[in-house]
């Protein structure tokens, strides 16, 4: 399992159950990265994508407790679950055969659940402090150790690296 996320200097990921910064690059690099893989997102996660609607192209496996439990395909052949608890997510995806092409995807407490579970970060860093945030990515660079770094990026006055972590050990 990985984790794709875009945080600003404070790991802060959102506002509002919406994203911080406007960045149509790393959203096209996100459907590049999630395109017929398995995303793992919260209920307001999966509020948050257009219309509300599991993501086209993608298993969406959706962890909530006020969500009934439910698998189905839905319109253009994708799976929409919903599991009521990280443990029972775990081996759905285990059952299935998905853990290894799993996208976290957020928000906050899908990160801090299940970023033990990920043998790697994919985060997008951007060079600033966001004006208001009140959802935040886990600490995680006691835990994994850089691989990768491409950038700098550009958009508008936004810059930012796309950095790639490993689990330590």
């Amino acid at each position: 399992m990985k984790a794709l996320v875009c945080i600003d200097k404070n790991r802060a990921i959102g506002f509002e159950n919406r994203l911080l910064f406007s960045l149509p690059e790393d959203l096209g690099f996100y459907r590049k990265q999630t395109r017929g893989k398995t995303i793992v997102a919260g209920k307001n996660t999966l509020l948050s994508f257009p219309k509300g609607r599991p993501l086209p192209g993608r298993n969406n496996v959706i962890l909530s407790s006020s969500i009934p439990e439910c698998e189905e395909e839905l319109k253009g052949g994708y799976v929409f679950a919903v599991r009521s608890t990280p443990e029972r997510l775990l081996d759905y995806l285990d059952e299935k055969g998905l853990m290894d092409e799993a996208v976290l995807s957020g928000g906050e407490a899908i990160y801090r659940l299940f970023i033990d579970e990920c043998d790697s970060l994919v985060i997008t860093e951007v060079q600033t402090e966001a004006a208001e945030a009140d959802s935040f990515f886990p600490e995680y660079k006691s835990r994994f150790h850089i691989t990768q770094e491409l950038g700098p990026y550009f958009e508008g006055e936004l810059r930012y690296y796309r950095r790639t972590y490993k689990k330590n050990g």
